[in-house]
């Protein structure tokens, strides 16, 4: 299963991308690194993982947001 996650970035920041399972626990790093100013996309590999809910949370510079997933397979 792969789902792509999208994010604007207004201004270039340092930017962290985690993917948490329902318990808390980190299941993926996908991101921390410096980014330019613009719109991304980055490729959700979870074809270990199974099927449920899944948070992921995006921080990019002072900005923090947590978004709701459903893996269905």
């Amino acid at each position: 299963a792969v789902t792509t996650i999208e994010f604007d970035l207004p201004s270039s920041a340092h930017v962290r991308l985690v993917v948490y399972d329902m318990l808390g626990h980190r299941v993926a790093d996908l991101i921390d690194r410096f980014m330019e100013a613009r719109r991304h996309r980055t490729l959700f590999q979870a074809d270990e993982l199974s099927s449920g809910i899944y948070f992921y949370y995006l921080q990019a510079g002072p900005f923090r947001s947590v978004r709701k997933m459903t893996l269905i397979k």
